[in-house]
């Protein structure tokens, strides 16, 4: 009887090892087609993005050499002579030949009416158009591309623009050029994909520019159609940019590896969705054959995520072991050094100085030495809470040694650094500590405070200035507070708020 349970336990331990060996092989096997397919979605996606962005650069650099040419004084209120506009017409009709991917070329006035075009009539108001409007608020932006829109020449459009400005840097005409989406289609058209495969452009709102797909019932036909929703909310987001992710796409309504890929500063992304059914079809039908060794890999995977799951929790804790002070429970003197440097190179690039509060609990070798070392852990964990409950959540607070702390302030000025002091000192004031029959406890501290100047990236330059006020709080009776007579001033050249 042992050695056929033993016989029995060894034939279900080869059943369960040849259908795993199985199962981990067929997973391995999808995950590779998968990848193969996502990675095909994105080279595609890639491609085409970057001659979609080719064909925008060519016409950034036509708009751009428009700008070049016309001249404040060729735009109303001026009114140039008729050689002169004759000139301006012929430039734009040559920059128009040479763009074989474009519908117009215009340049708009400063009130945005047209008034040089290659061939459509001038006088034609753009002024409720949104591009008009950004660029009236925002003369400075280099460039502006729209979202898909129907123009004044009776069809989809995208535009790209460029501001005209005078010397003090007013808006006084805009130059333009209207993308022809046929040219896109063609295009398009041209990219081998397969029969259920679909290869579209699309607005940042999520609206065909052109599509190359199969033609089904559901599917879009043609510019101005949208996307699904979820696609439509990926791609407002801007949050896929070339990574590959599955999704049940509306342009052909069955499920697609999916790659979207953004066009940068352009409101423009390219989507390629390959068809899962036919690049899984063959794995499909492997899978039916092991479908009780998945089950087993199922477990085993479970098993392993339980186990990582238990390995970041003892990650977790040893990291917050690693960077926290045991008593107060605050950040400890190295992760506040952490912390300070990359805050300081945050607030360097923003130009928002950081505030440094610097607290020291007076006579606290006198509180140890008669209430003992237990009243003096209450103190500073006394202290810490008060901290806690003052502070923001985005400012970090620290104990850097014995009866010090220190906190960190982001964005900070010179008012709402003193006026958080001052909370914490108040706070601080109202702390009593008792314990048994021992004579109560009130306690204060004195505070120093700087801030940060442009350059400082490690942060021992404002905490030895706020060290320094601190020292004159003490020598000014301690009980009080004092702010460092730098205050954060801007770079060279700015002017303090």
């Amino acid at each position: 009887m042992r050695r056929k349970t033993q016989g029995i336990v060894l034939c279900i331990l080869l059943f369960v090892a040849a259908f795993t060996a199985a199962g981990i092989d067929l997973y391995r096997s999808r995950n590779e087609i998968r990848e193969r397919g996502f990675a095909s979605a994105e080279a595609m996606s890639f491609l085409v993005s970057e001659w979609l962005a080719g064909s925008f650069r060519e016409v950034d650099y036509v708009v751009r050499n428009v700008t070049d040419v016309i001249h404040p004084g060729d735009l109303p209120p001026f009114a140039p002579d008729a050689e002169r506009r004759a000139d301006i017409t012929r430039l734009l009709i040559d920059k128009h030949k040479s763009l074989p991917h474009s519908d117009e070329i215009g340049v708009f006035d400063g009130q945005c009416r047209l008034a040089f075009a290659a061939y459509s009539p001038i006088g034609w108001d753009a002024s409720d158009r949104d591009y008009c409007k950004a660029l009236r608020a925002n003369p400075a932006l280099d460039h502006f591309t729209t979202n898909l829109l129907w123009s004044n020449l009776n069809k989809y459009e995208v535009v790209h623009l460029r501001p005209l400005t005078d010397s003090r840097g007013r808006l006084v005409g805009i130059a333009g050029a209207g993308l022809d989406l046929s040219f896109f289609q063609r295009w398009l058209d041209r990219v081998h994909i397969g029969p259920h495969d679909t290869v579209a452009i699309v607005d940042n709102r999520g609206r065909i520019l052109a599509r190359h797909g199969p033609a089904t019932p559901g599917a879009p036909k043609g510019p101005g159609h949208q996307l699904d929703y979820p696609l439509q909310r990926q791609v407002a987001a801007l949050s896929l940019t070339g990574a590959a992710r599955r999704f049940p796409a509306e342009l052909d309504d069955r499920p697609a590896l999916v790659s979207l890929q953004h066009l940068g500063a352009q409101p423009i992304a390219v989507l390629v969705g390959l068809d899962e059914a036919t690049l899984m079809r063959e794995w499909n039908d492997k899978a039916a054959q092991f479908a009780f060794g998945l089950a087993l890999i199922g477990i085993l995977i479970v098993l392993l995520l339980r186990n990582v799951w238990l390995a970041e929790e003892r990650a977790e804790l040893l990291f917050q072991q690693a960077c926290t002070d045991p008593l107060t429970r605050l950040a400890n003197r190295r992760h506040f050094f952490e912390t300070a440097l990359r805050e300081l190179a945050r607030a360097d690039r923003n130009l928002t100085p950081c505030g440094f509060i610097l607290l020291d609990i007076d006579n606290f070798k006198e509180i140890n030495d008669l209430y003992g070392h237990r009243i003096g852990d209450l103190a500073l964990v006394a202290v810490a809470n008060a901290c806690l409950a003052i502070i923001r959540d985005t400012d970090t607070p620290a104990r850097l040694g014995g009866d010090e702390f220190v906190i960190l302030i982001p964005d900070a000025d010179p008012a709402g650094a003193m006026a958080m002091a001052n909370r914490l000192l108040d706070a601080i004031r109202a702390i009593r500590i008792q314990e048994d029959n021992s004579p109560t406890l009130q306690i204060t501290a004195s505070f120093g405070i700087a801030l940060s100047q442009h350059g400082e990236l490690t942060p021992e330059a404002p905490l030895s200035r706020a060290d320094s006020a601190m020292y004159e709080a003490k020598r000014a009776g301690r009980d009080t507070l004092c702010m460092a007579a730098d205050r954060g001033l801007p770079p060279t050249g700015q002017a303090s708020a």
